[in-house]
């Protein structure tokens, strides 16, 4: 039971920290000087800015994408909305569903600062869009 207690509190402490760190990297990228010349967006990202779509990698383990979708959740809120009961998103009702819809949803907002699809790697970019009846996974 101790080492039960012990595994659970260094995941709680390891899903801290990454969310903290994800905080912190994205305050740093949002709060960076525009330039003063308009350059193009880095190439990866230029070439990846319509048509993709940003979800949760397959290969996440629960914790990890919890601790990511906590961080965009965190950070803009009404993010979360859609996946709540009753509403276009919340259905199919488990982790990957709901972590892929907020992940593309706060991508999908902050692209364009270069920023990549990562979620600290329990994200992924496909081609194919993921909407699904009244859920629209957005491309803007």
């Amino acid at each position: 039971m101790k080492r039960l207690r012990s595994s659970v509190m260094l995941v709680r402490l390891a899903v801290t920290i990454m969310v903290m760190t994800m905080m912190r990297l994205t305050k740093m990228a949002m709060a960076a000087p525009p330039s003063i010349t308009a350059a193009p967006a880095p190439a990866p990202y230029s070439s990846l800015a319509f048509n993709r779509w940003c979800v949760a990698s397959r290969r996440a383990s629960h914790v990890n994408l919890q601790g990511a979708m906590s961080f965009a959740c965190g950070v803009q809120p009404s993010v979360c909305d859609k996946i709540q009961p009753g509403h276009a998103c919340f259905l199919p009702n488990n982790l990957t569903s709901h972590a892929s819809w907020v992940f593309n949803y706060y991508w999908q907002a902050i692209k364009a600062k270069g920023i990549p699809c990562n979620f600290g790697g329990v994200a992924r970019l496909v081609r194919n869009n993921p909407s699904y009846g009244n859920c629209t996974y957005h491309d803007h």
